[in-house]
């Protein structure tokens, strides 16, 4: 998502984005604890099996899935801080924005308004 569209969205729609990585955050969360526990049950494997060397090439494997999952994680949650600062910073200037807009909109009203009035 462009800058440019990122500053089109409205307050709402940056928080559904914040709250869509945040799921996805806590998806691989779950996914890393899951390839976690496969790992420890193929430690466990590994202390049961006669022939370390055997059960060594057995895991490999998933020794190498595990790290590829594990960056991928990390890849992912360093992606979705470095958006959210971005989007609540763009929120913000927006919101800021919007309420100069507003208030320089009320002053012209009272202004005209006086005006009406001081003629009556």
């Amino acid at each position: 998502m462009t800058d440019k569209e990122l500053h089109k969205l409205r307050r709402s729609e940056l928080l559904e984005i914040m709250l869509n990585l945040k799921m996805e955050s806590d998806r691989l969360k779950q996914e890393n604890e899951e390839l976690r526990l496969t790992l420890n049950e193929r430690n466990v494997s590994l202390e049961k099996s006669g022939n370390i060397a055997e059960a060594a090439l057995q895991l490999s494997g998933i020794f190498e899935k595990a790290q590829q999952a594990a960056d991928i994680y990390l890849t992912s949650v360093e992606k979705t801080y470095q958006q959210k600062d971005k989007i609540i910073s763009d929120a913000e200037a927006k919101a800021a924005k919007i309420i100069s807009d507003a208030e320089k909109y009320a002053g012209e009203i009272r202004r005209q308004a006086e005006k009406e009035t001081a003629k009556t």
